[in-house]
């Protein structure tokens, strides 16, 4: 994160600025005999600009892992419109099976990277003063709609019986039959293996789009954004690194 120039002038004509900057001090170095703004050496607020960066860093890279899954979701949807095991042993219903299997993964991943995601936007807000985000609830809620039951297939599948979708039952059966000889008109493997894709690609880019939209919230409309947690990040701590200049306008402004 770059620090602007003179964005200090913007941050310190706040009011309370240094009152601010001392608790900041406070919250980020606790109980250190370094944690007063004002009393600091020039080495010391040079450490305070160090631990903002470091927390509320990890705010803007949790944004980036959580942007990574709808990205890994996109993915797995081409994954499933291919088959690209010719020659080999596996089969296209197991193919579809691994590859499904990797989608609902990715969903139960995706809800838990939005919860940690949340977490670290509410840890930043805290340090930098500003409103606390309130979306939570209403995008799990919207997840479970979503995605709810590729999730719960997938902890069937970890922690009991795997769970299936019935398009790639049906596909395997069929695959099963053909394979012991026992093709006719009646079992069109080509058919049944085109219909399973149809469903599974369906419902795997119902929910990389759900992904997309969530991420694209998060980054534009949920506060505070990461944008808005840049740009508050560089005005403090140019305010820090300019604490010369602060302390100078505080006392012509008595």
């Amino acid at each position: 994160m770059n620090v602007s120039s003179n964005a200090y002038a913007e941050f310190s004509s706040q009011k309370d600025s240094i009152d601010f900057l001392n608790d900041c001090a406070e919250f980020v170095l606790p109980g250190s005999k370094k944690s007063n703004f004002e009393a600091m050496e020039h080495s010391d607020t040079k450490l305070l600009a160090k631990n903002l960066e470091q927390r509320v860093g990890s705010s803007v890279g949790a944004f980036m892992q959580f942007n990574g899954v709808p990205e890994e979701l996109a993915t797995a949807c081409k994954m499933l419109k291919r088959y690209p095991w010719h020659g080999t042993d596996i089969s296209k219903s197991s193919h579809l099976e691994m590859t499904w299997f990797l989608v609902q993964n990715l969903c139960y991943h995706f809800k838990e990277k939005t919860k940690l995601y949340f977490n670290n936007q509410k840890s930043a807000a805290l340090i930098l003063r500003l409103p606390e985000p309130m979306w939570l609830k209403a995008e799990l809620k919207l997840i479970d709609d979503i995605m709810g039951k590729a999730i719960k297939d997938r902890g069937n599948t970890v922690h009991g019986w795997n769970t299936t979708e019935n398009s790639i039952y049906t596909y395997s059966l069929v695959e099963t039959i053909v394979e012991a000889g026992e093709e006719s008109g009646d079992w069109d493997l080509k058919s049944h293996y085109r219909d399973a894709k149809f469903f599974l690609g369906w419902k795997a880019r119902k929910y990389r789009d759900h992904a997309y939209g969530l991420m694209w919230r998060c980054f534009r409309d949920h506060s505070p954004t990461p944008p808005t947690l840049v740009r508050r990040f560089n005005e403090l701590t140019d305010a820090v690194l300019n604490k010369g200049a602060l302390l100078t306008q505080k006392e012509n402004g008595k």
